[in-house]
């Protein structure tokens, strides 16, 4: 497993605008799990303001916010480099995103590459490095067993230990060095731990994800940005620097990291299923495409009478969704929520009844102290398990943390 070290986007005093998009509706979650539709966000550095569903301007403090984000997809824009060498896609073990051309390196054990905002190549080590996609929208994730590894555009895959990534990439597989060039492949993956870097980060489109500081934005207010690029060397500290300026109708949102509190979308999590009521099978629930984003958010399809029961790593304190029945004649079912910690019964919290007449419910609730699993049920109504078809959309977990006490 290669070492992690902190690579770092700090974006000063920005004024950005997305003029061609200004109507649009746009959803802020807060760090308490609701969540508000909203027009014309605008940022000013530790506040964001807007108008509600109602038409009145309100605001919300930065530190209550998980993300500000628009229901539409950004679109892509063209890059323009100012050198050559091979596009890719570049992830950051802190999930940074950079679109760029990635170029040959004096150093094996550093990434060499230039961005459509530097007129100078930068180089990062290779220890910051999350992944390469160079192919067209390529599946980037590979089951690597903890190791390097390379696919090939034939879908081949390499494991072993990378030793060096320019316009051409060499990986060492049991003792033996193989090379290929970089356009070759469709996606490189470093086996670097992923880090979590508190603060709040920029999306100009889905291709770029960066750290941002003193935030001010806004989709009515024509402007323009300027952005510094910060690499931190091993102690930390800024070792190189890049002014840069990019288009301001490329505004696409913002979310925020917190040191405190933890956004789970409860689709990241892998539930034990088991069939509910007198059903000997279930279907297994479907993930529907995220309705947000790059929230992470992605909806949930129960298509029969099922108990999914998650393990949550750390202890969750509140659970948050809309459920909504899928009403047919004989539509009718209860969900029932519950949950339990380690070593303990897990006890229901929470049931509500779906038909015909009330086919949809929002739902917030406090979990209680400690929890580390959720249980949700579909079971059957009065008309038995037929057409108990529930979506619950955007399901998340709320994870709080205590900050660390210094004497």
């Amino acid at each position: 497993m290669r070492s992690s070290l902190r690579f770092s986007v700090i974006i000063p005093t920005l004024c950005l605008s997305s003029v061609s998009n200004a109507s649009a509706d746009w959803h802020l979650l807060r760090t308490d799990l609701t969540m508000s539709e909203i027009r014309s966000p605008r940022i000013e550095r530790d506040m964001v303001h807007y108008l509600d569903q109602t038409g009145f301007e309100t605001s919300t403090p930065l530190d209550q916010v998980f993300f500000v984000l628009p229901s539409e997809r950004a679109s892509a824009w063209e890059y323009t480099f100012a050198g050559s060498g091979t596009p890719a896609l570049i992830t950051f073990t802190d999930d940074q995103r950079l679109q760029a051309l990635v170029q040959d390196s004096d150093d094996p054990d550093r990434l060499q590459f230039i961005t459509a905002f530097d007129s100078e190549p930068r180089t990062i080590t290779l220890d910051h490095l999350r992944s390469l996609a160079v192919a067209p929208k390529p599946k980037t994730s590979i089951d690597s067993n903890g190791n390097d590894a390379i696919r090939l555009l034939n879908n081949d895959t390499l494991t072993g230990f990378i030793e060096s990534i320019g316009e051409s990439v060499s990986i060492d597989t049991d003792g033996v060095i193989r090379t290929f060039q970089l356009d070759q492949t469709s996606a490189v993956q470093l086996a670097t731990d992923p880090v979590t870097i508190a603060g709040t980060y920029l999306y100009l489109d889905a291709d770029h994800r960066m750290l941002t500081d003193s935030l001010n934005a806004s989709t009515t207010i024509s402007g323009s940005a300027h952005a510094l690029i910060f690499q931190h060397n091993n102690t930390g500290t800024p070792s190189q620097s890049t002014l840069i300026e990019f288009d301001p109708q490329r505004f696409a949102g913002i979310d925020i990291e917190h040191a405190s509190v933890d956004l789970i979308p409860l689709g990241s999590l892998t539930p034990e299923i088991s069939p509910a009521g007198d059903r000997l099978w279930t279907p297994h629930p479907s993930e529907l495409i995220e309705q947000i984003p790059n929230s992470g958010l992605s909806d949930l399809d129960l298509k029969a009478p099922v108990q999914l029961r998650y393990t949550i790593e750390e202890p969750a304190s509140r659970f948050a969704c809309v459920a909504q029945l899928i009403a047919g004649q004989w539509s009718d079912c209860e969900l029932v929520i519950s949950a339990g910690s380690d070593g303990s019964q897990a006890v229901e919290i929470q049931s509500h009844r779906l038909n015909t007449t009330r086919d949809e419910i929002e739902i917030m609730v406090d979990l209680p102290k400690g929890t580390t699993e959720l249980i949700i049920s579909i079971e059957p109504g009065l008309n038995g398990p037929i057409q108990d078809r529930v979506i619950l959309r955007k399901p998340r977990l709320l994870i709080e943390r205590p900050l660390p006490q210094f004497e």
